[in-house]
């Protein structure tokens, strides 16, 4: 379980640095008739979002599939809406926290032997 915590922390870091990123970009590309526009923070976020997918591979096939993905992807958006509220000042709706305990209860029944 260490590896996916470590893999949880890179990829919160990974899309915080990101977004934080976002907001001062120094770097454009045009990639696709599409701008892509990074800063030195972002790419800090794309390299850590990129070891956090490395140790996503890495975990796959220690557990199944049915039970690793939802339960990650439950656990990150928890922690990001956490990240939302306090660093980015995201409002934090009714909405949200019944979504959030419904999937911290999808959480608990995934771990019902």
């Amino acid at each position: 379980m260490l590896l996916v915590a470590l893999y949880l922390l890179f990829s919160i870091l990974g899309i915080t640095l990101v977004k934080l990123g976002g907001n001062n970009p120094t770097f454009f590309f045009n990639i696709f008739n599409t701008q892509l526009q990074f800063s030195l923070v972002s790419i800090g976020g794309i390299f850590c979002y990129g070891i956090s997918f490395l140790m996503f591979m890495t975990i796959l096939p220690r557990y199944d599939l049915s039970y690793i993905t939802p339960l990650t992807i439950g656990i990150t958006q928890i922690l990001l809406l956490v990240i939302a509220f306090f660093i980015f000042h995201e409002n934090i709706t009714a909405s949200r926290i019944i979504g959030i305990l419904m999937i911290i209860a999808g959480i608990y029944v995934l771990n019902i032997k």
